[in-house]
This record gives C-alpha cells, structure tokens and sequence, in this order.
C-alpha cells in the first residue's frame, strides 16, 4: 500500500509521523490498528517535504494478529509541522466534521479480512504456559504483558506448566521476528539465543528494537498452539496501545473512567479531552516514572463528564524533552 503526500502549502512541512490507520466495517467503525503490522519501505523521519511536490510512501501492511473479519478501511494518518514556527497539525482533524466521521485520504483502501481460527486473544497464552515474567537487573522478577514496553537489556523468562513435563523439549522452537533462534548450552551469555532448564525457557537477548517472538511446541505426537510474544523498544518517547475503559462511559457509573497507555521512556503524559465541536474540557497531566503500562483516572463525578462524543489526545514528553502523541475517541452517556 502507498499514501501519496501532496503539498500545496506556501511552506516546507516535517513530516514527523507517516502511516496507515484501519477501522472495521466503515470509516467511523471500530478502529482496529493495532491488529496489523505496518511498517514503512526505505522512508526515514523525521523528513523535510519540498513545499509544491508530491511523494508516495509504500508500506507493507500485515494481518498479524487477526481478530477482526469483515471490511477493513485503511486511512492515512500524517502528523507535520511547519518549517520556521513549528506549530503542530494533524491531517486527522479532518476527520472530526459536521455530524459525522470523515476520510482523512481522499479514497479510503478497502480490504476483506478473516479472522485467526486460533482462539487466543493477544493477552492470553496457550494452556501450557505457566507464566512469563520479565528480568530486569537485579529487580525481582514481575509478569510480562503483551505489547509492553521492555528495555533492550532486560530477558523474558517463558516457565512451562509441571515443569515442562508435558511438552518434547526436543520439539521447541524459538523465532525472533522470523529468525529462528538457537539453543544456547548456558545463560551466562548474551546472544541472541534462548536457554531452556527444567520447564523455564530464558530469551538470553531481546534485540535492540520492537521484537515479536513465536514460540512453537508440540507434546511428542500433537504440535500444539504457538506463543507469541510481542513488544516496543525504543529510545525515543513512543506511546501505543492508548485505550479507554469502560467505553462507552456511563455517568452513573460508580467506577472512575480509565485511560491506560504505554510508553517506552518515563517523562510526563498530558491528557486533553476535547469536545465534539473542538472545545478542549478536561486536562489532566500525570509523571511517568516507569516504562510500560501506565493510567490516568478520571474521578466519576468529575463536572467537566458530561454525555457526548470526545476526542482525547494523549501528548507524552520524555525527560529529555522528545515528544510523541495519539488520538482515542471516547463516548459518554
């Protein structure tokens, strides 16, 4: 897939973010990004785009995890700024019109799609998965989540339920995004190897940038389902996997009203909420300290609640001052 970038401004935008946003069914359905792997061909950013000109982008655009059948509406998302002042615009602004959702691309992709038979949900791990926990330094050892923020140091520790008796150690197989990893005689080293003892499989080396690992197993006559294990490195700020919930939000809920979040380096998230007509009616700025997941709550009897459709914009900046950003809708009744 390409997105065309076309510049008829008297300036010469950064193009800071460049990529593709998928929504099921419709263009206002349900957005389902995350399900997909997007990822840029020979485009770097930040990059500088000559006022006047235009150029395509082309992407490959991976189902991987599906959960989701149906129609998938493929969208361009572009965040920019000018040249001298900086001022930051979204393209996606044009979405929020009237009454209604509009394309932010002119023509909209339109792909079938079918969902996984497998019944996993991305958070969950085949029945026999013990546990997987993170190992960072000397800090005890705490549970790994899909899609989480990981340090590049840090090693992932899969323990195997009755201590592995179950499975044929002779059968595992370890993939580190479509590498296939050996086996390492110890754990004292640091390569991109696993190690495997007694029912506990230790990722010796989890690369330096965003990682998937796909751990496949069979029980000596049947291969049973895979595990997959996917997450962010980075050094730059990054936040992902912004969700509200509940959503939609009912005021007589006795439940305060949650954004979770992650982020790959502590700094300070800011959450601006803005009404459907653009007004901004709620902020709310928390301090970070740790990688990950992290939440702002928002008290249930806050008076800036009130029913309608909103658009939160969730803006993190590091402690070295980098900034990245994302957008949620949120409904309230």
């Amino acid at each position: 897939m390409s997105i065309s970038i076309e510049d008829n401004s008297p300036f010469d935008p950064i193009i800071h973010t460049i990529t593709a946003k998928v929504y099921l069914n419709s263009i206002s359905g349900k957005e389902i990004t995350s399900e997909f792997t997007i990822t840029p061909k020979e485009f770097l950013l930040p990059y500088t785009h000559p006022k006047g000109t235009s150029k395509a982008v082309v992407f490959d655009i991976t189902h991987s995890t599906p959960l989701s059948s149906g129609i998938a509406y493929i969208d361009a998302y572009i965040h920019y700024s000018k040249l001298v002042d900086d001022t930051t615009n979204t393209v996606l602004l044009s979405r929020y019109k009237s009454t209604q959702w509009e394309s932010a691309a002119p023509t909209p992709l339109q792909v079938k799609l079918s969902s996984s038979t497998q019944s996993l949900r991305y958070w969950e791990f085949p029945s026999y998965i013990h546990s997987v926990q993170v190992k960072r330094g000397n800090l005890p050892l705490f549970p790994f989540t899909n899609r989480m923020a990981l340090f590049s140091s840090d090693k992932l520790i899969i323990s195997f339920k009755e201590s592995g008796q179950t499975i044929d150690e002779s059968s595992i197989s370890v993939f580190l995004n479509s590498l296939q990893l050996e086996k390492s005689m110890d754990n004292t080293n640091n390569e991109k190897k696993y190690y495997y003892h007694e029912g506990q499989l230790e990722l010796l080396n989890i690369g330096n940038s965003n990682g998937e690992i796909r751990i496949t197993v069979s029980d000596g006559v049947n291969s049973l389902d895979p595990t997959s294990l996917s997450y962010s490195i980075s050094e730059k700020m990054v936040i992902s996997e912004a969700l509200f919930y509940p959503n939609p939000y009912y005021i007589n809920a006795s439940q305060n009203l949650i954004l979770g979040f992650y982020i790959t380096q502590p700094g300070s998230v800011t959450l601006h909420l803005y009404s459907f007509l653009g007004h901004k009616v709620y902020e709310n700025s928390i301090n970070a300290t740790n990688i990950g997941y992290n939440q702002i709550s928002i008290n249930a009897d806050a008076p800036e609640i009130a029913p309608g459709l909103y658009l939160a914009r969730i803006v993190c900046t590091s402690l070295s001052g980098e900034k990245d950003y994302t957008t949620v809708k949120l409904a309230i009744f």
